[in-house]
């Protein structure tokens, strides 16, 4: 896999670690009762979350196979690691 492309990946991994800290951060400061602008909110943060994992899986294969993406959570925390 070339560097570019390993590199590219690894931003949209960051990004997705930034997703689940704000959805994290929303949950956690809200009610259990969640109102219209909470859910919209959880919404796109969910989307935007969806939209890079189809990013990841989007790009070229390289001609020994495909990366893995782990999902890693310890004590709450989801990580996220990319195995080539």
């Amino acid at each position: 896999m070339s560097k570019e492309l390993k590199d590219q990946i690894s931003i949209e991994v960051e990004n997705l670690d930034r997703l689940m800290a704000e959805m994290k951060e929303l949950l956690s400061k809200t009610n259990k009762e969640k109102n219209f602008m909470e859910i919209r909110a959880a919404g796109s943060i969910l989307h935007d979350f969806y939209s890079g994992i189809e990013k990841i899986f989007e790009r070229p294969r390289n001609p020994y196979g495909v990366c893995e993406l782990q999902v890693i959570c310890q004590n709450d925390i989801y990580k996220f690691k990319l195995v080539y």
